[in-house]
């Protein structure tokens, strides 16, 4: 679930089923409908793959985000987004995209996988900010699984630099009684997600992911950089859903990627782990 804090904020939501080039020709609506779908809340358009509401928030609350992707535009005012354990302010102008992607499953089965005991931690930890808090001092292990998705043995792998960061992510997430009940919305939303048509994706894509991810990304990655004509794909073998120890290497791809495709189109490359 996505919520605004400290809000006073004009929102276009716009939410996908689909990828929008999938959607059929273009949908024309009227100003007057637009502004008063911002100033008293309602739809804008509503189509089968794709639907566009307005908002106008000047209290706290939930957003009405879509099983899939979701983009907000800020079109006045400012606020606080919340969704699951992270937060952006927003202001006038901001893009927010809220994404989520599918792979195929055995059986049928959800595309993210929850680490073992993460369900206990939203029974307890989860539950109040003091225990959270205490969790992290005295359970710490478990909490970069269960949360952090991330095996525990990497936490020896690693510098002071990325402990340092394994801290400030897990710090982060407090206040976590405010953020739990947008966390089981997360898994609830990521349980049944639709597939996207990636064979209609033009833009340059770049898709990363680890290996020993506990949330089981490593083969939607895989999945949608095949998929996307031209994507590449980025994989590590290990370092969990937080990409322990490539932290640099991993800033450093992306800046270069975008530099590049500002002078030369996307290449697909090997999609083989690197070390």
């Amino acid at each position: 679930m996505t919520f605004l804090h400290a809000v006073t904020a004009t929102l276009l939501l716009l939410g996908t089923a689909a990828a929008a080039a999938a959607q059929p020709g273009a949908v024309y609506v009227k100003r007057d409908k637009v502004d008063a779908a911002l100033a008293k809340g309602g739809a804008v358009f509503d189509a089968p793959q794709a639907r566009a509401s307005g908002f106008h928030r000047d209290k706290p609350g939930a957003l009405d985000t879509q099983k899939g992707t979701t983009i907000i535009y800020v079109t006045d005012g400012e606020g606080m987004f919340a969704a699951g354990a992270r937060t952006q302010r927003l202001t006038k102008g901001d893009v927010l995209v809220v994404p989520a992607a599918y792979a195929p499953r055995r059986a049928g089965a959800a595309p993210l996988t929850t680490p073992a005991g993460t369900e206990a931690l939203f029974e307890t930890a989860l539950r109040f900010d003091f225990l959270y808090w205490a969790a992290t001092r005295l359970a710490r292990k478990a909490m970069v699984r269960g949360l952090l998705a991330t095996p525990v043995d990497v936490l020896d792998q690693i510098g002071p630099e990325e402990t340092a960061r394994v801290d400030a992510m897990l710090a982060h997430i407090l206040p976590v009684s405010d953020r739990r009940l947008g966390l089981l919305n997360d898994a609830s939303v990521c349980s049944a997600l639709p597939r996207y048509d990636l064979e209609a994706i033009t833009a340059p894509t770049l898709v990363t992911s680890v290996a020993d991810d506990l949330f089981g990304t490593y083969d939607i990655a895989r999945y949608t950089a095949q998929h996307i004509p031209g994507a590449r794909f980025l994989g590590f073998r290990s370092g969990g859903h937080v990409w322990l120890g490539h932290h640099r290497r991993h800033l450093a791809e992306i800046a270069a990627f975008l530099r590049e495709t500002l002078t030369a189109p996307p290449r697909r490359d090997a999609s083989v782990p690197q070390p």
